[in-house]
């Protein structure tokens, strides 16, 4: 038998093994059980459709064919009343959420009603609305609009920049993908121009959309930590465009403050903006309050 004694082969060997031993732990881990999406330039990205995972194998997420945040078809029931809930990651949730405490599940439990909510990370009101202008289907469908809107996604639409970001398909070594993205924390590229979405009349589209318009839409003002601890801060960035959303849908359309509500404080936030699972299920409640005065649902007995 011949033995392997040239160093430099055996440690080639050993640091193959360790290689491998690390790729392995990773993918077992569920690091990289996360939502795959689709990009161009005129919506960005978007959840790819018909997918589903659990991260870290225990955050279960879904998207159905329309790349809703729900594992159920978009398939409206004419028993029922459906409510299109619409936003960013605020809506979607972060990854260390399990489906039912998003945003749409604890809504759904909370009215008993259908709730379809879709959005994508970062999005921008543009890209929010891109998605309605592409699915008229979707619009017709639907009973009830609700919109959670922070102060920054009037800035513009939201383009696709990076993989380390927003997936577009599964790494072939995710060990260096996690290695890349969480410890040297390189989760920023160039904007490539052809990717760069185009900025358009984002109340311009939503006049277009929703014109004409009898269905019921409610926004809800969403406000970041910053301005929870700042009231003018608030003011200025997000309360200034209350009585400008206001107008562009007279008679069906409803704004509401968060911040108003006593119960949302700053134990309302795991970070900067995005809400705890308390915080999801009081402005779950404000949603469902704004819902009641419209009378979209009725009270459950």
């Amino acid at each position: 038998m011949r033995v392997i004694n040239k160093p430099w082969i055996l440690s080639a060997i050993a640091i193959l093994f360790v290689f491998v031993s690390i790729e392995i732990a990773a993918r077992l881990s569920g690091l990289g059980d996360v939502p795959l999406y689709d990009a161009d330039n005129e919506i960005g990205f978007l959840p790819k459709p018909n997918q589903s995972g659990a991260f870290l194998r225990r955050y279960d997420w879904a998207f159905n064919e329309l790349s809703m945040a729900t594992p159920r078809p978009f398939k409206p029931s004419k028993a029922e009343t459906n409510i299109l809930l619409i936003g960013d990651s605020i809506v979607l949730g972060g990854n260390v959420f399990s489906q039912k405490d998003r945003l749409g599940s604890v809504l759904e439990r909370e009215t008993g009603q259908s709730i379809w909510p879709y959005g994508g990370p970062t999005w921008g009101f543009q890209n929010e609305l891109t998605y309605l202008r592409r699915h008229p289907e979707v619009v017709a469908a639907t009973d009830a609009f609700v919109f959670v809107l922070n102060n920054g996604n009037f800035a513009g639409p939201r383009s696709w920049q990076t993989e380390m970001r927003h997936p577009t398909y599964r790494p072939i070594f995710l060990s260096l993908y996690l290695f890349k993205r969480y410890v040297l924390k390189i989760d920023q590229e160039p904007l490539r121009p052809e990717m760069e979405v185009a900025r358009r009349d984002q109340f311009e589209d939503f006049r277009t959309i929703f014109s004409p318009n009898s269905k019921p839409i409610l926004m809800i003002l969403y406000p970041r930590r910053e301005e929870v601890e700042n009231h003018q801060l608030h003011e200025e960035r997000l309360l200034a465009k209350k009585d400008m959303l206001k107008g562009l849908d007279a008679g069906v359309l409803d704004v509401v403050d968060l911040a108003a509500d006593p119960r949302w404080t700053l134990s309302m936030y795991q970070d900067d903006i995005h809400p705890t699972i308390e915080g999801t299920r009081i402005l779950a409640d404000v949603i469902k309050t704004g819902l009641l005065s419209n009378r979209l649902i009725a009270a459950r007995r």
